[in-house]
């Protein structure tokens, strides 16, 4: 799939042999770096079309958070990691760097923590959810 969306080839499989959890991740890592070395040849025309990139990554994190899982950073700060730039929230990346990610998920997962959303709202217009916070108080809590 990266192949055809980003038009570049790695000369890899796109499965590893061993169709495991930490070997897909091994192979999606050392395919990364040949990745990101390749991105560093293209021109300034072939980057617009990357914002369909992460609208796909950010469908992705909403499927996560619909299940209930906790989303760590993947363009800056999420709901877990404090909500809004604006409101100081950190970027926090599950993992610091691809040693940390194989030798974490090889010992079954020792993602960073979270500190949740804290105490800001999660939109850059608060006035517009607290409006619809009283409208629901004042209708018995229907929506």
């Amino acid at each position: 799939m990266v192949r055809r969306d980003v038009g570049i080839d790695v000369g890899a499989p796109p499965r590893p042999t061993e169709e495991k959890r930490l070997a897909f991740i091994r192979r999606y890592a050392d395919d990364s770096g040949d990745r990101l070395a390749a991105l560093g040849t293209k021109d300034a025309a072939w980057w617009p079309r990357r914002s369909h990139t992460a609208h796909h990554r950010a469908e992705q994190t909403t499927l996560v958070r619909l299940l209930g899982r906790q989303v760590w950073s993947v363009y800056g700060p999420s709901a877990d990691t404090g909500v809004l730039p604006a409101n100081a929230a950190p970027t926090i990346y599950a993992y610091a760097d691809v040693a940390a990610l194989l030798e974490g998920e090889a010992r079954g997962g020792a993602k960073a923590p979270l500190p949740g959303p804290g105490r800001h709202a999660s939109t850059e217009r608060p006035e517009q959810l607290s409006v619809r916070r009283a409208r629901r108080a004042a209708s018995g809590g229907r929506r």
